[in-house]
């Protein structure tokens, strides 16, 4: 279809770098199995792979992303450098509306989208699953974080279409989410990385670290708080940023009328490619995703309001 556009469109070898690191230095046929279409476009190679399932368009294989891909030529292949997605084409976008009650049940609405990367292979995994299946996967994946978790209202939208990301959406309650302490309660605004685990556990490594792709985590919650109790001397988590890399920022605020609890959550990572992490470098990053982790984790108090009866 490129072709009869007018445009140069070819035929391409690309290596998967999840499997090894190619170098047009041993253009060897054996390590660029992968066939794909290569357009020209002014002086900029595009390139797109039709065959894949729930592969979004403009996208390659991750393991295909960022990498040198041989382009065939009636005189002499040469190579060109494919694509490189940057984080915010893979998101988590998770958003959540709910209300605190002074037992420390949590209960609401919640919402997920899903793009890129981060979406294609859920998509693929739902493929073959009825709607119940897919409502108990759901409901598994909740429960195993949030064991007092129940879920209702299940809706999931757009499986089956590469172009349009992956929708997630249900009731949750979730008793004893918060802790009440005497005249206190504890809750941690986090609610999607509520028992999310550590990312890093191992204070050392021996090989070098590498993350397939970029992504964006990308989070709002609203929480009503329960009546007759204010927050007590609250303070917003840390943000930073990680130079070219990533960063991670994070906000906590009232509405006006100081009944709800406003925090939002963004942490990007992979941006420029820098994917790929020396062994010496890995104290460094563990550093990085365990502040993440412990900000992640911070808790608000509340406090029984002076006219409270």
């Amino acid at each position: 279809m490129a072709g009869a556009a007018g445009f140069d469109a070819r035929m391409v070898r690309i290596p998967d770098r999840g499997d090894m690191f190619f170098s047009p230095q041993t253009p060897t046929t054996y390590f660029i199995e992968n066939v794909s279409v290569g357009v020209k476009t002014g002086d900029k190679w595009t390139f797109f792979d039709p065959s894949t399932p729930y592969l979004e368009p403009g996208m390659l294989r991750w393991q295909e992303e960022g990498t040198q891909a041989l382009v065939s030529d009636p005189k002499e292949g040469f190579f060109a450098a494919t694509q490189y997605s940057s984080p915010d084409r893979s998101k988590r976008i998770r958003r959540a509306t709910l209300k605190l009650l002074d037992d420390g049940t949590l209960d609401g609405v919640v919402s997920y989208q899903y793009t890129g990367h981060v979406a294609q292979p859920q998509k693929l995994g739902y493929q073959d699953q009825t709607a119940a299946q897919q409502e108990q996967d759901w409901k598994e994946s909740l429960q195993n974080r949030l064991s007092t978790a129940e879920m209702s209202d299940f809706k999931m939208q757009n499986q089956d279409d590469p172009a349009k990301p992956l929708i997630v959406g249900h009731h949750v309650k979730v008793p004893g989410y918060a802790v009440r302490t005497g005249k206190r309660i504890l809750f941690q605004p986090a609610f999607f990385e509520r028992n999310a685990g550590r990312t890093f556990t191992e204070t050392a490594r021996k090989w070098d670290l590498y993350f397939p792709y970029g992504w964006t985590e990308d989070d709002e919650v609203t929480i009503e708080l329960p009546d007759g109790w204010d927050l007590d001397q609250p303070t917003a988590p840390a943000s930073s940023h990680f130079g070219d890399t990533g960063e991670y920022v994070v906000d906590l605020r009232k509405t006006t009328d100081g009944r709800k609890l406003i925090y939002t959550r963004r942490f990007e990572w992979g941006k420029a490619q820098n994917l790929l992490i020396p062994a010496a470098n890995y104290a460094q990053v563990k550093k990085i995703f365990d502040f993440v982790e412990a900000q992640d984790n911070f808790n608000l108090s509340l406090k029984q309001a002076a006219n409270a009866k």
